[in-house]
């Protein structure tokens, strides 16, 4: 229902002004990589134009096709470190959301989100 209103609340054709839009929507999830099950409480689903508006720093990947992918996800630096151990190791690995089973691929890595964000 949240979905539904916006996306005929927001749109870019009834408001000229807006160049362009992205939804971002939090949520808590248990992320299993291999055996290992992480509780995570800062996850967000995001439109796939999310990194070309808000310009988060990409160590690996392509802001413009990183989340283009359906089942596509992008890792901050902390968080790929967390589940591969290394930086190169997390490009290209699967993602298994438990609470969906859902398995997202790895497209990109983020430059750690400074602190003063709320993201």
């Amino acid at each position: 229902m949240f979905r539904n209103y916006l996306k005929t609340a927001f749109r870019k054709s009834r408001m000229p002004v807006i160049k362009s839009t992205a939804r971002v929507s939090p949520v808590q999830k248990i992320v299993a990589i291999g055996t290992r099950k992480f509780a995570e409480k800062h996850m967000y689903y995001a439109d796939s134009n999310f990194l070309t508006i808000f310009h988060y720093p990409l160590l690996s990947g392509s802001i413009h096709t990183a989340l283009d992918a359906p089942n596509s996800i992008v890792l901050t630096e902390a968080t790929a470190l967390k589940y591969f151990g290394r930086l190169e190791d997390a490009m290209g690995k699967s993602v298994h959301i438990d609470n969906d089973d859902l398995t997202l691929q790895v497209t990109g890595v983020l430059k750690n989100i400074p602190t003063n964000s709320h993201l």
